[in-house]
């Protein structure tokens, strides 16, 4: 395939020129972004580690976490899967990479550094999720929680010491 691109700008250039590259084209593949980064200044400039959302994340009780455990079928990206170990939430995207921390901002209110973003859940009365919103630079992605999903899956082995899970999902004890 071939790309071309002309670039056109009469108070910059004296005439148009095109650019031509051959390109390869390949159909159901992840669009992957460039990055340039030569004569990177900025770097030191930006704010924001992982290292700083570990510090400043907030203690959220094992029972909350535990009504945000199951499978979410994330729009345009597949099923995720959160669970929760010891006092930890963890995602796990579709495409696999194993489980990766969220960290808590609020009870509802996760950030992600897997994915760059924030993760918030929306629960019933009950106080189990029925979906959540992922929020990235491109906007809110709604990911709604499988039908039928017990939370207790999300927590094997289960913890005999977590009254909240003692009658979960008795059948798969």
């Amino acid at each position: 395939m071939q790309l071309a691109m002309t670039f056109e700008d009469p108070k910059t250039y004296t005439k148009p020129w095109t650019i031509n590259l051959a390109v390869n084209f390949l159909p159901d593949t992840d669009l992957l972004e460039n990055i340039g980064l030569e004569n990177e200044k900025d770097r030191p400039k930006l704010v924001g580690r992982v290292a700083d959302e570990q510090r400043s994340a907030k203690k959220v009780a094992r029972s909350v976490l535990a009504g945000y455990a199951g499978t979410y079928e994330v729009e345009m990206l597949g099923a995720w899967t959160v669970s929760v170990d010891g006092d930890q939430l963890n995602i796990e995207l579709a495409d696999g990479g194993g489980k990766q921390p969220a960290y808590a901002q609020s009870d509802t209110v996760f950030s992600f550094p897997g994915i760059g973003g924030t993760v918030k859940f929306v629960t019933d009365a009950k106080g189990v999720a029925t979906h959540f919103f992922l929020t990235i630079v491109e906007g809110d992605i709604k990911a709604v929680k499988k039908e039928g999903e017990c939370y207790c899956r999300a927590m094997r082995p289960v913890d005999e010491s977590f009254p909240e899970l003692s009658n979960c999902c008795a059948s798969e004890k």
